[in-house]
């Protein structure tokens, strides 16, 4: 008489399974449940939708489509004064550095509503960081540079000529008007310098001007002499 084989393992679990199928089922679809309620209540956390910096905004830049994005953050960390989306932000200035990923607000787009019809906002980096510590948006300036006289920037060639002696310097160095009577917009903090760029002061300026502006800074030091807001009276 032949003996019956034993069961092996594999039918010893497929009995168990088929033992146990509808609590198996039953749990599998009570996780599939659990899994599907994380989820909506994961995705149902409050968010408020604000426009924030898509990269580094420079000040005095005038913001384009490109320069903005949409995020939603929690509630708790949105700024009062965040603007959302729809905002009319598109070609107005910045008065200071915006971070990317920055909630932007009114209170950086401030410049803009300084501009006078056909200006732009133009960052002007001086010489001297406490100059721009003297300065208050509303004053009129005019912004020298200072060269050398054979258009060498100052510093190199007034080096140059200190070994003959201080008349040789005061000829090397001299300053001329770039642009003449620019309304300050906004003078950021000295922070905003870098190393030893100087101090940063965004005015007013034509089209014309800003080219000027920027041509000048490239082979000079510039500075700002303030105008008086009335003629002195005769003595």
């Amino acid at each position: 008489m032949s003996r019956v084989p034993a069961p092996s393992r594999r039918d010893g679990i497929r009995w168990w399974l088929d033992r146990h199928r509808r609590p198996i089922s039953a749990a599998c679809a009570a996780v599939a449940v659990w899994a599907g309620l994380a989820s909506v209540h994961h995705s149902a956390a409050p968010t408020v939708a604000v426009l924030v910096a898509a990269h580094d905004l420079v000040p005095g830049s005038v913001v384009a489509a490109g320069d903005l994005r949409t995020v939603g953050l929690p509630p708790g960390v949105v700024p009062a004064a965040a603007l959302r989306p729809g905002a009319d932000v598109v070609g107005q200035a910045v008065a200071v550095a915006v971070p990317a990923g920055l909630p932007l607000t009114r209170t950086v787009l401030s410049v803009s509503r300084l501009l006078p019809a056909g200006t732009e906002a133009v960052p002007v980096r001086l010489a001297d960081p406490g100059t721009s510590e003297l300065l208050h948006p509303g004053d009129r300036v005019d912004v020298l540079v200072a060269r050398g006289s054979d258009g060498v920037p100052a510093d190199a060639d007034a080096a140059a000529a200190g070994a003959a002696g201080d008349g040789a310097v005061d000829a090397a160095a001299r300053a001329t008007v770039v642009a003449a009577d620019l309304a300050v917009l906004s003078v950021p903090p000295v922070r905003a310098a870098i190393g030893d760029q100087g101090g940063l002061v965004v005015v007013a300026a034509s089209p014309e001007q800003a080219t000027a502006l920027a041509r000048a800074a490239a082979g000079g030091r510039l500075s700002v002499t303030v105008r008086g807001t009335a003629a002195a009276s005769p003595p």
